[in-house]
């Protein structure tokens, strides 16, 4: 069940500092002593407040019915490139909405929102967990209020390539995968997943 959702600036004014990291740091993302996401985990509790006061990014937190923080994500805007060669002509028409087709590399250039944290916290256990549908839906919620504000229609973000069913959730939101990246930090692969709002 969603109860509030807070952005870090409104915690920052309301509680201050201090206790806005309280808060952060009873974010978990272990689950039957199973750490699912351990990158996420550490950027809520560590990097949550720095990454706002730097401008890069905004991080929102969702408090279920008994104001417990139950779920987060984060949202910043990133220029993207988008393959075009595998594109539909309907798909190439959405895009090009909002996007602008390079002819020589065949790729959209684009400016969109992005999702770049998003997870439930597992230390909440109050019968009252929220789904990763409606976390979804928050977050999208204050996307729309965004581009209202600003303009814009894409979103996208990544999935770690062997996190089947993180993908499968993605797909159920209506995100579609439209590139890879390979991240040499962590010696892994990404799908960029994509959605036009």
């Amino acid at each position: 069940m969603i109860g509030n959702v807070f952005s870090i600036p409104d915690l920052l004014d309301m509680v201050g500092e201090d206790t806005t990291r309280d808060i952060l740091s009873t974010f978990s993302c272990i689950s039957d002593g199973v750490q699912l996401n351990e990158e996420v985990e550490n950027f809520v509790r560590n990097n949550a407040v720095d990454f706002y006061k730097r401008k890069m990014s905004v991080t929102y937190i969702v408090n279920d019915d008994n104001n417990k923080l139950s779920g987060i994500f984060t949202l910043t805007h990133k220029a993207i490139d988008i393959p075009a060669a595998d594109m539909s002509n309907s798909q190439k028409r959405k895009i090009n909405r909002f996007a602008l087709l390079d002819q020589d590399s065949n790729l959209f250039r684009a400016s969109a929102f992005l999702i770049a944290q998003f997870g439930k916290n597992y230390a909440v256990n109050d019968g009252l967990n929220i789904r990763g549908t409606e976390l979804m839906e928050s977050a999208m919620s204050v996307l729309h209020d965004a581009q209202e504000m600003v303009g814009g229609g894409l979103v996208y973000l990544e999935c770690e390539e062997d996190n089947s069913k993180a993908y499968d959730f993605y797909i159920k939101c209506g995100f579609k995968e439209f590139d890879k990246r390979y991240s040499e930090s962590d010696e892994r692969y990404y799908i960029l997943m994509m959605k036009v709002f």
